[in-house]
């Protein structure tokens, strides 16, 4: 069974802001991946978490429909 979760680029957008539309920031990076900023809708990624806490792999879909297997890390609450 996969797990995914949709991404979009973050472009510039103030986290506060983000976090009054339900959204989440989050990053994505590794040895072959150049660092990139996303957004995540909030509900579907308590759910994910939910369900894969940090131990089991998910794929990111990116816009364009690339897809990265990750490991949620360091989950921070405000």
């Amino acid at each position: 069974m996969s797990i995914s979760l949709n991404a979009e680029l973050r472009e510039g957008r103030k986290a506060n802001v983000l976090r009054a539309q339900s959204k989440l920031t989050a990053e994505i990076y590794g040895p072959d991946t150049k660092n990139q900023d996303l957004v995540l809708n909030y509900n579907d990624f308590v759910k994910i978490y939910d369900e894969a806490g940090q131990s089991s792999v998910v794929d990111m879909i990116l816009p364009g429909g690339k897809k990265y297997p990750v490991l949620i890390n360091e989950v921070q609450v405000h």
